[in-house]
């Protein structure tokens, strides 16, 4: 009788599921689009929850310099990379998960501009009605830019596309554990990466 409720006792407590766990997240507004699909994916497929504070990436290096922490850190590469030095990452756990590309845009219907060479760049953009960027990583390349060019303090030597890698983390301190690696390891998964391109964001 005793080694029957042994036996019984030893199923029913290997029939309960690992208790689903909550992950925090820092991570930059510029695929929030995709980390929003992905946290719910992950949890979908886990049961474990991912919560996610947004910001720029200029504005997460600053909160993580100033102490603030989580499990999970999603921003720019160099931002990540920076976070690294000053031994507020898990080095090993960082892992590239898209880039994005600036480009130009312009209305419907109204013929490209030449941006073949620094002139036609400058001269582009003295036409232009109008310049529009945001204040994420992105953004401080375009300021950075424009002060070179000399059209607010002025131009690059050459103009070039510049693309912004993104990359995650866990952080140190993370009381999530395996599952925080494992949103890091889900975030480069093929699915994530369709994810990803679908909404902007390339390998």
């Amino acid at each position: 009788m005793l080694t029957r409720a042994l036996i019984s006792l030893c199923l029913a407590v290997g029939a309960v599921p690992a208790a689903a766990a909550t992950v925090s997240a820092l991570a930059t507004r510029a695929i929030e689009v995709a980390l929003v699909r992905l946290a719910a994916q992950y949890r979908e497929q886990t049961g474990h929850e991912v919560t996610i504070r947004f910001d720029t990436s200029p504005g997460l290096a600053r909160r993580v310099t100033a102490g603030e922490s989580a499990d999970v850190l999603v921003a720019s590469a160099s931002v990540v990379d920076q976070a690294i030095k000053d031994g507020r990452i898990v080095a090993n756990t960082r892992r590239e998960i898209g880039r994005i590309a600036l480009g130009v845009a312009t209305r419907r219907g109204v013929p490209p501009p030449d941006v073949s060479s620094v002139d036609a760049l400058v001269a582009a953009l003295r036409r232009a009605d109008a310049v529009l960027y945001s204040k994420g990583t992105s953004g401080l390349y375009i300021e950075q830019m424009l002060a070179k060019l000399g059209l607010d303090a002025q131009l690059k030597e050459k103009a070039v596309q510049n693309s912004t890698i993104y990359a995650a983390a866990v952080m140190m301190g993370s009381t999530a554990g395996e599952v925080a690696h494992g949103f890091v390891r889900f975030l480069t998964t093929p699915a994530a990466m369709d994810i990803m391109a679908s909404t902007g964001a390339s390998k």
